[in-house]
């Protein structure tokens, strides 16, 4: 056995976390955004409807 076995065990660790980490990122982000973007849309539809007058 090599003597840096365990480091390079420990770096292959490092690096899923890693990789895993950036895709639960890159999710969280897009969901945010995608959240972001479905509101700013209700908000205009709502809002504009008010304006034309369609308020009961």
């Amino acid at each position: 056995m090599r003597r840096h076995t365990r480091r390079q065990r420990l770096g292959m660790a490092l690096f899923a976390a890693g990789f895993l980490a950036t895709q639960v990122y890159f999710v969280v982000v897009s969901g945010w955004v995608t959240t972001v973007l479905s509101l700013a849309v209700v908000t205009a539809l709502v809002g504009g409807y008010h304006l034309m007058g369609g308020k009961s």
